[in-house]
């Protein structure tokens, strides 16, 4: 996970039920959430930002 804001790269867990993945800034330490879609995804690495919270894919 490439924390766009912060311009850092951070290792990413799903959570506890593995329903989702939280993400915590490594600069100002905000949470964002995110879903695991029902088919899972072939891309291994995302780009994401506390400015919004919204993952984006990373081509």
């Amino acid at each position: 996970m490439r924390f766009v804001c912060a311009g850092a790269y951070q290792r990413v867990f799903r959570d506890a039920d593995g329903s989702g993945y939280l993400a915590r800034c490594p600069v100002c330490s905000k949470c964002l959430r995110f879903k695991v879609a029902p088919g899972g995804s072939k891309e291994r690495f995302y780009e994401v930002t506390c400015q919004g919270g919204l993952p984006a894919r990373v081509e």
